[in-house]
């Protein structure tokens, strides 16, 4: 059986999506990126990151047609 992970690092979510590592923390910081806390560990919860990043398409769509 293959398992894909639900969660995954911030790390590996900045790499998933293109972005620095610092610039990814930032934007967690800002409440920008949905994620969870256990402990002190952070996780991005893949479907929901696969929902912002469609979410900043449609929002940076409507931005160009302005």
């Amino acid at each position: 059986m293959t398992s894909t992970a639900k969660c995954i690092s911030p790390t590996e979510a900045a790499k998933l999506i293109g972005i620095g590592r610092t610039k990814f923390y930032a934007l967690l910081k800002e409440n920008q990126i949905p994620h969870i806390r256990i402990g002190h560990r952070i996780l991005i919860p893949v479907k929901e990151l696969e929902n912002w990043i469609h979410q900043q398409i449609i929002k940076n769509h409507k931005i160009g047609k302005e």
